[in-house]
């Protein structure tokens, strides 16, 4: 062989390697490099919180957070989503979508309309884009199936119908609740600390003593606010620790206080309604005081670059349902919306927003695509002034669609000895 044709068997072969090469080689998906602006959001999600008695108690001064940075702050209302139930609502807010079609199945199958197993996704969409995401106490999220998903998710105790719902709580050591170590010891940490101290804490700070006919509604609300004190516990160590670019924190237990005790903190409301329970007449407005509280508490986390929004999903009326509700869903009141930050562009607006519209305006915010498929618009009133021109909203054109909810997982019987174990101290703390 020459030397000659030795050399252009080696290209020959090289060639067919390279051609090879060619023909299998597929470009590597695009790393996520994170979100592309230097903003935070922070989410403080009321459950019930409504504008006229929030309304109400800042004129009265005993809401001095809200009050403060409500002379700043981006206002609007936000529409109530039918069927007026935390499964339906505090959904379409994390992922910007409507149910499905089996997810609307399981909502009208039931009085309490209980979801199942759906992720916030806005949580998913963040971390997938190279962000960090994180959602507590988030209502439908339990239980998780999947690792690495950064939510710590709540177990909602069965009721006959949502009025008499115990709002979704933590439990130490319980399947579902967590995927990530850290969340999980923060979740057993919490729990260990309030359970020790909850008389004590909702004696000084909600109601002092039980009354003969009122124990068991008195109980729902010491449920909903040990429930609460944990997941802003959970909230603020892992806030204060990962700084996120996202944070979603749910409470739920003000939404129980409504249902059960708006009558006696508004009896010119029920004239028709035996409100001789006046000793419970403190409930709502201590628990709007501790919804204050916690306000404060997520704020002394945030930064200059922090877009903090404190909002509901929807209001609640006054409704002689009872028993046991006095305050009530039925007529889809409007939610609260209240956002601060840096130099918003809605700032002294009145803003009239959906539920969807609030996840691709998480994204935008953190400059991360939106997918297609997003129901809502990003309100850039909530966003700072000339942000849509330094970052301009991009969309994902990525064909995407939410995890769907399960059937009712068999972990629901543990879950449901556990509530009655922890209902039955309720018990008797207020009845004492």
């Amino acid at each position: 062989m020459t030397k000659r044709r030795a050399v252009l068997l080696v290209l020959l072969g090289v060639s067919v390697v390279i051609l090879i090469a060619a023909l299998v080689w597929k470009p590597a998906e695009p790393v996520p490099t994170g979100p592309a602006t230097d903003l935070k959001v922070i989410v403080l999600a009321v459950d019930g919180l409504d504008w006229f008695l929030l309304d109400k108690y800042m004129d009265e001064g005993t809401l001095p957070t809200i009050a403060r940075i409500f002379r700043s702050a981006v206002t609007g209302e936000i529409e109530a989503d039918r069927p007026v139930v935390p499964s339906v609502g505090w959904t379409m807010v994390a992922r910007g979508v409507p149910l499905d079609e089996a997810e609307t199945s399981m909502v009208e199958s039931g009085g309490a309309a209980r979801l199942y197993g759906v992720v916030p996704e806005v949580v998913r969409l963040v971390n997938q884009g190279g962000g960090d995401a994180v959602a507590i106490g988030w209502p439908a999220a339990w239980p998780l199936r999947e690792d690495g998903i950064q939510v710590v998710a709540p177990y909602s105790p069965d009721a006959p119908d949502h009025p008499r719902t115990l709002a979704p709580a933590l439990f130490d050591g319980a399947p579902g609740q967590a995927t990530d170590p850290r969340l999980s010891e923060a979740v057993s940490r919490a729990v260990a600390s309030n359970l020790e101290t909850i008389d004590d804490e909702f004696a000084k700070k909600i109601h002092g003593g039980g009354q003969a006919g009122m124990d068991e509604a008195l109980a729902g609300v010491q449920w909903g606010y040990l429930a609460d004190r944990i997941t802003l516990d959970v909230a603020g160590r892992t806030i204060a620790e990962r700084e996120p670019d996202l944070a979603l924190v749910y409470v739920g237990g003000l939404d129980v206080a409504m249902h059960r005790f708006l009558a006696p903190a508004m009896p010119d409301y029920f004239e028709d309604l035996n409100t001789s329970g006046g000793s419970y007449s403190d409930v709502v407005p201590n628990y709007f005081r501790f919804v204050d509280d916690a306000v404060a508490r997520l704020l002394r986390l945030a930064d200059k670059r922090t877009i903090f929004v404190l909002m509901s999903a929807y209001g609640t009326h006054p409704s002689l349902q009872t028993p046991p509700a006095t305050g009530g869903h039925e007529l889809g009141p409007p939610g609260v919306l209240l956002v601060r930050g840096p130099a918003l562009a809605g700032k002294g607006t009145q803003l009239s927003v959906s539920t969807f519209d609030m996840a691709p305006t998480m994204l935008a915010a953190l400059g991360l695509p939106i997918p297609l498929e997003m129901s809502g618009h990003v309100v850039l009133e909530m966003l700072p002034q000339g942000f849509a021109q330094e970052y301009p909203p991009a969309l994902d054109e990525r064909s995407w669609s939410p995890s769907r909810s399960e059937d009712e997982p068999p972990e629901c019987e543990q879950m449901e000895r556990l509530v009655t174990e922890r209902l039955s101290v309720m018990r008797a703390g207020v009845s004492d």
